[in-house]
């Protein structure tokens, strides 16, 4: 019964389709055959060919199932009575149970490939020790073993091919495509059930085994043609086992979910009784084997014939009008009156022919509307129950629940033959009280379901896409919901009944207009100004009038242009004088956007008043009334706020620009974005703007004179838009030389979900051997620098990049295998121990190829430095070199190996050494254009080549660049012995002594050092007082602090303690004053600065709380 249920999923989507190509074949026009075929079918262009492949598997598969159904029940009845099929129902739960254990056991431990292979083989062996056991034995065991085993066939079957088909197809070609796949299956039933007959002329009816294993074979065939030409689709998914295993009394407390097990249950029994009564009454019948084979053919093919007759025109509208209770009534009440009947023929009632053909009748009544009505119902009486507990529930269905029914029942029937041929007779009875206690439980879980949806409502755990909106009795819930106390549930009923056609909502707006919740107001006036409601004027008007909140009356007069649009300029010009900026902001941006010409003029001289007024908070005000309007021909006025000197007017026009979308403005959003004070409001920007500003981003990334930061941000930014621009951009990018970049282009492209095909699985493995070989060769560098206390900062960095090399790696395998599975190992890699380890290994083993795990597995199995070298040379050969040549090699590397971090780390270890040999190779980095690089290539001049130093700052007296004239201003304060400056280099190894730093990558903190600034103090003097307002965090580089409040000390802080983080995240005045106890050097964090670090490391908002908690519970200890 669960595999009729997976089925059902694809049978009902076939159905439609073969409905629509009815009625689109019949249309009086003409085209080219194999466009309208196409058309018809639904199949969009590349699809041919795996469409092909595939439903040709499923052909195969209906073959396998109709022969080993017809040869199994002709076979076991012909050796066995009807006595004996108790003991099959029980054998048969058994092995389903053990069965389905051994293959998730599999499932976890071998690739999508491995496993789908590996079933069609167990199948086809499995099918072939049967034909050769009734061949060489005229045992009785093959017989039984037979029909015990075509449950488990047929589970098998439904796993692998569905599976296949749901990793090769995506969600959108899965909703068009599934229902064509799966006829195939439905049509070879038909023609195979229907050709039984014709076969067993000429071979017995064990020979339907060969035809059911040559079907295998040829579905072992499709499948490797299916890997070959795809196989890049099929990853291998990261299985959650403990969501699967969810403890099955958990699952027992919901009474929901009882319902669910107890109908299910009452179902599978019924099933089998039924199945039970029609294989004994067919025996009778049909003495010959032969003749029991072309019954059961016929039989199955019709029965199928008749579904599919069925699901194309009857259940769809069945299920559409009445919903799931019909679905869930109809089967046993069909089966109730065939067992009326059946009992009647039991009695003697009637003539004996009457007996074989009721039951045959209730057989067939059984299985059509097992897929036609009650695999739907099932399905849609899992949508109330949330994702992780759905999964669960169905698992615990089709794997517990299913075979314990069958055990059941088996065990019944063995009660019934003990009472000798009578207590068989008293099957259609048990059969009818079962039927009436199913009809019972179908009532009492529709009566849950109700509930369980509106509580489900309530919690808006209800996927979108998840709920059947044709359904009465979810409309009748949400009108309910709509006259509840809560402006959430009402507002989210609101969203689903407008998703729906059959129930008018405007009528239902209209009369929420007067709610008592002003959300409810608000949210209903955008509604009606979207859906036109022009019934809703007169209520809008009033709420224009009358509303005493003014976000709602905002609402209300932007709502009452769009609908009054000319007309009403006269009723709508008084509120632009209004003293409440929201309320003269709705009147604005209703009159610029619906006023017509003349609100247009009215609003427009009020706008440019805003705009060159003198406060500030006037401009802001313009800067918003544009971004509400969203009129991209009114970008004019934002060219000027764009360049407004106040911080927060720019970052508001900024905000607007985005929302406006004019290709005019993104080249001055783009220049904020290179700026630290900006950046962030610039993103959101082009990140409104959405595919819009990608042409624009992409001509700011190819410019010459675009700075690393840049391009990163730019990645970073198309990564947040992403669709198909986005991911068509970063794409172009993956070859960027820089590895910052390029890690940046990675992490977007994840964050697009793309994934490879075709021509990029090829790019992609080169990437991954270019990662490959610049890891070996840091490796060896590593290794042939050695290790002292002066090579800390250098190993630390070599480290660092290295595993961003394996970050980088991670994303690239994201793109050709499965996305969840590759990142789910990599964190297993990164922070598991032990057995999870070490399965995170063992699954990539199982899925990457050959060649990718030979580069990759060295770094990845935590082997000894110097033999993951050796393994890795026979990919990437290395030369070994002298500690001080590999110094220099560092130095001089400028290629896509060595970010700036590391080069100016081996400089700052190259004087650490005092390697004077490599003074020729840094000078010539004097001129390189990353500022770190640039800074401590001067301080290494400055301690290695006096001479060389000297020419150095000649030579830029008179280049006036920012970047020149600070490093020319500490190499002076060097020179003179003044208490020097920190290096960036410095600033970052302060930074990676403080805890909530420490985690943080040094590339990052480098380009966070540049920002900092660097504040000494002296002794007594106040850093901030009581009541004063800032937004810089500080650290403590050297010195210390007394935190005070007068004479009363909170706390005294020293070396690499940081304070200030509290009024950097919340600009409130200061509660207590700053003063330096001793000489003091600080570094000073910037508030937008320190939320953009958060927001990309979460460690240091993890460690900003853990102090500020642990400040608070000294606070307390103290009071108490």
């Amino acid at each position: 019964m669960s595999s009729a249920i997976i089925r059902w999923e694809a049978s009902q989507l076939g159905a439609d389709l073969a409905k629509k190509c009815f009625e689109r074949h019949h249309r009086p026009y003409k085209m080219n055959q194999t466009n309208a075929l196409s058309r018809a079918m639904n199949i969009e262009p590349g699809e041919g060919w795996p469409l092909t492949l595939l439903m040709a598997h499923s052909f195969f598969v209906g073959i396998v199932i109709v022969t080993f159904f017809a040869a199994s029940s002709a076979l076991f009845l012909t050796e066995f009575g009807s006595e004996t099929l108790p003991y099959v129902y029980i054998a048969s739960a058994i092995i389903s149970t053990l069965t389905g254990s051994v293959y998730s056991w599999f499932e976890k431990w071998l690739s999508i490939r491995k496993l789908l292979t590996g079933t069609l083989l167990f199948l086809l062996l499995s099918v072939t020790v049967f034909r050769l056991s009734l061949w060489f034995t005229d045992a009785y065991w093959p017989a039984f073993g037979l029909m015990a085993w075509f449950t488990v066939l047929n589970a098998l079957l439904s796993v692998e091919f569905w599976g296949l088909t749901g990793r090769l197809l995506d969600v959108r070609q899965a909703k068009r495509l599934f229902g064509l796949v799966g006829s195939g299956e439905m049509i070879a039933s038909v023609i195979g059930g229907l050709l039984t007959s014709l076969f067993l002329r000429h071979f017995a009816t064990e020979d339907l085994l060969i035809a059911s294993a040559i079907g295998l074979v040829f579905c072992m065939a499709v499948l490797l043609k299916i890997i070959r030409q795809y196989g890049n689709r099929l990853p291998h998914p990261v299985t959650d086992v403990e969501e699967r295993r969810s403890k099955f009394r958990h699952l027992l407390k919901r009474k929901y979910i009882l319902r669910i097990f107890l109908l299910y249950l009452l179902a599978v029994i019924v099933y089998h009784f039924i199945d039970f009564r029609f294989l004994d009454s067919a025996r009778m019948r049909y003495q010959n084997q032969d003749e029991l084979a072309r019954f059961f053919g016929l039989f199955f093919g019709l029965v199928q014939g008749v579904t599919l007759l069925l699901l194309t025109f009857v259940t769809g509208h069945l299920i559409s009008k009445y919903g799931v209770r019909i679905g869930m009534r109809i089967r046993p009440v069909l089966l109730t009156v065939c067992t009326i009947a059946l009992i009647i023929s039991t009695l003697g009632v009637g003539p004996v022919e009457m007996l074989f053909w009721m039951a045959l009748i209730t057989k067939v009544v059984d299985l059509v509307f097992l897929r036609a009505t009650s695999a739907p119902a099932f399905l849609v009486l899992y949508q109330p129950i949330d994702t992780k507990q759905r999964l669960s529930t169905q698992v615990a269905v089709e794997s517990m629940v299913g075979p314990i029914a069958g055990g059941l029942a088996g065990g019944v029937l063995l009660l019934l033959h003990a009472f000798g041929p009578a207590g068989i007779t008293y099957l259609p009875f048990a059969v009818l009280v079962l039927l009436f206690a199913w009809m019972t439980a179908s009532a009492g879980a529709y009566r849950e379901y109700r509930r369980t949806l509106a509580e489900a409502l309530r919690g808006r755990s209800l996927e979108g896409g998840s709920l059947s909106l044709d359904e009465g009795s979810l409309v009748d819930i949400l009108k309910a919901r709509l006259e509840g106390p809560h402006p959430g549930e009402i507002i989210y009923a609101l969203d689903l009944l407008e998703r729906q056609d059959s129930e008018p909502i405007e009528t239902i707006l209209i009369n929420l207009l007067d709610h008592p919740s002003p959300e409810v107001r608000e949210d209903v006036l955008s509604r009606v100004q979207r859906l036109e409601v022009a019934l809703a004027f007169p209520a809008v008007k009033e709420l224009v009038e009358s509303d005493n909140v003014p976000k709602v009356r905002a609402a209300a007069l932007r709502t009452f242009c769009a609908l009054g649009e000319a007309e009403v300029v006269e009723d709508v010009a008084q509120f632009l004088d209004h003293t409440n900026p929201e309320i003269k902001l709705g009147a604005m941006e209703g009159l610029l956007h619906s006023g017509g010409i003349d609100g247009v003029l009215l609003a427009g001289q009020y706008l440019i008043d805003f705009e060159n007024a003198k406060d500030p908070e006037e401009r802001i005000f313009a800067a918003r009334v544009l971004g509400e309007v969203r009129i991209s021909s009114f970008y004019r006025p934002l060219i000027q706020l764009l360049q407004d000197e106040n911080t927060e007017v720019r970052k508001a026009a900024l905000i607007a620009a985005g929302e406006i979308k004019s290709a005019r403005l993104w080249p001055m959003v783009l220049q904020n974005l290179s700026s630290h004070l900006y950046h962030t409001p610039a993103a959101t920007s082009l990140v409104i703007g959405g595919e819009s500003a990608i042409p624009a981003l992409e001509t700011a990334f190819a410019q010459p004179g675009t700075t690393r930061e840049l391009q990163m941000r730019i990645a970073c930014v198309c990564g947040r838009i992403r669709g198909d621009a986005a991911i068509s951009s970063l794409k172009g990018w993956m070859d960027r030389p820089d590895k910052g970049i390029r890690s940046e282009v990675f992490k977007a492209l994840r964050a697009c979900e793309f994934q490879a095909i075709d021509a990029d699985v090829i790019d992609i493995r080169r990437l991954i051997r270019e990662e490959a070989a610049d890891a070996t060769w840091m490796l060896a560098a590593s290794l042939d620098i050695g290790m002292n206390d002066d090579l800390a900062t250098l190993h630390n960095a070599i480290s660092q990049e290295m595993d961003q090399v394996h970050k980088r790696c991670f994303y690239l395998l994201s793109f050709i295998y499965d996305p969840k599975f590759v990142l789910r190992a990599q964190e297993n890699l990164l922070n598991a121990f032990g057995q999870q380890r070490a399965y995170a290994l063992e699954v990539l083993d199982t899925t990457l190829s050959r060649d990718l795990k030979a580069i990759l597995f060295p770094f990845l199995e935590n082997l000894e430095p110097h033999a993951c070298l050796d393994m890795m040379e026979e990919q990437f050969p290395q030369n070994r070199m002298s500690p001080v040549d590999r110094l220099d090699e560092i130095i001089a590397c400028k290629d896509r190996r060595v970010m700036p971090w590391l080069r100016s780390c081996a400089i700052h270890a190259a004087v650490a050494q005092s390697a004077t040999e490599c003074v020729g190779t840094i000078k010539d980095n004097i001129y390189d254009p990353n500022a770190l690089v640039c800074e401590t290539v001067a301080w290494a001049l400055s301690r290695l080549d006096s001479e060389t130093n000297c020419q150095f700052q000649e030579t830029f007296q008179n280049d006036l660049s920012p970047q020149v004239l600070r490093t020319v201003s500490k190499v002076q304060t060097w020179r003179k012995g003044d208490k020097p400056m920190l290096l960036a280099i410095e600033k970052v190894m302060v930074l990676k002594s403080v805890a909530i730093f420490s985690k943080v990558p040094d590339e990052v903190l480098a380009n966070l050092a540049s920002v900092m600034e660097e504040v000494e103090v002296r002794k007594g003097d106040e850093i901030y007082s009581k009541g004063g307002e800032g937004q810089t965090m500080y650290i403590i580089v050297d010195g210390k602090i007394r935190v005070h409040d007068g004479e009363k000390t909170f706390v005294n802080l020293g070396e690499r303690d940081f304070f200030g983080e509290l009024t950097t995240l919340d600009p409130e005045p200061h509660l207590a004053t700053v003063t330096a106890d001793a000489e003091t050097r600080l570094l000073g964090l910037n508030g937008d600065v320190l939320y953009e670090l958060m927001s990309d490391h979460s460690e240091v908002l993890r460690g900003i709380i853990h102090v500020l908690c642990e400040r608070l519970r000294g606070k307390h200890k103290e009071k108490w």
